[in-house]
């Protein structure tokens, strides 16, 4: 017969064994893409720009919305996926000076004028190969994706040249892998337990060069999907910050933090959904311009992916 005491001790025993069991429990978390699967997948934009320029407060505002479907062709033996990228759809609005303008191509019709290069995105599309652990190993077709846009354009020739050397010096293949990367790139490279955190720093270079520092960490493991949470450092990338705007030549510093959550089909490593919210604050100089002054400006934007059935 078992004493009180010695019950407890018991007790306490299987408690702390049980403990261990479920620390033990890892994750492997990475992209097991399969040839033929397709994923439509709608990324929404939405960003607050504040400046001021000596005593004038600006504002502005910007929601930009890409529905694209993700078409995985052939993966390698050692994973490596080959995904073709088609945008399906595209959507935005506008404020500023009070006045907002809106616009979606699943309506139909010619868009407005401020519009125009946002809808000539829809039919086309790119080729990337991404690699298990999320990492995009390159990207190709962007040239004659832009050449296709270009086509689609109401613009006169001299417009239209305008728009190619925006759009290739923006969107090259390395910048739009940069970007890609910054979608997939979340696994760690071991299995990892709940409450586990890994680190990887990413370049982001659309528009303005910056670096993400990016720490993940495993909240919760439910059925097949898996909550990722993120906190992000977000500053400078290199010591070159001089970058072409539209033909004007501005020195840009930028740095912040982001922060947020995805979640994660366990099977596939496919984001079901994510919303990540950033703060960014800066400063843009124009150069070659004596005396031009710099304009602060502060960045509150809200990104967020989810899956279209």
């Amino acid at each position: 017969m078992h004493t009180p005491a010695r019950a407890l001790l018991l007790v306490g025993v299987a408690l702390t064994a049980s403990v261990f069991a479920v620390a033990a429990d890892t994750y492997t978390l990475r992209l097991n893409l399969q040839p033929g699967q397709s994923y439509t997948q709608r990324m929404t934009t939405s960003q607050e720009e504040t400046q001021r320029v000596g005593n004038t407060l600006s504002k502005s505002g910007q929601t930009m919305t890409f529905d694209i479907r993700y078409d995985v062709q052939q993966v390698s033996a050692d994973g490596i996926a080959t995904v073709k990228a088609t945008y399906v759809r595209t959507a935005s609005s506008l404020k500023s000076m009070g006045l907002e303008t809106f616009y979606d191509s699943a309506a139909g019709g010619a868009p407005p004028k401020e519009f125009a290069v946002l809808a000539s995105f829809v039919g086309k599309g790119f080729t990337m190969e991404l690699a298990r652990d999320g990492s995009v190993r390159s990207v190709s077709g962007m040239t004659e994706m832009i050449e296709a846009m270009r086509k689609d354009l109401a613009m006169d020739e001299e417009g239209k040249e305008q728009f190619i050397k925006a759009m290739k010096s923006m969107a090259s293949d390395e910048s739009i892998r940069d970007m890609m990367e910054g979608n997939f790139a979340m696994f760690p490279s071991k299995p990892v337990a709940i409450g586990e955190s890994w680190s990887r720093t990413l370049r982001a270079s659309m528009m303005f060069p910056v670096e993400e520092e990016n720490t993940w960490t495993l909240k919760s493991v439910e059925g097949n999907k898996a909550t990722l949470e993120v906190t992000s450092i977000i500053r400078p990338a290199g010591e070159k910050t001089e970058v072409d705007l539209f033909g004007t030549m501005v020195d840009v510093k930028l740095e912040g933090t982001q922060s947020g959550t995805a979640t994660l089909d366990l099977d596939s490593g496919w984001t079901l959904s994510s919303t990540i919210y950033q703060n960014v604050d800066g400063s843009m100089t124009p150069l070659g311009q004596s005396g031009a002054p710099s304009v602060p400006m502060h960045f509150k934007t809200t990104i967020t992916l989810s899956l279209i059935e």
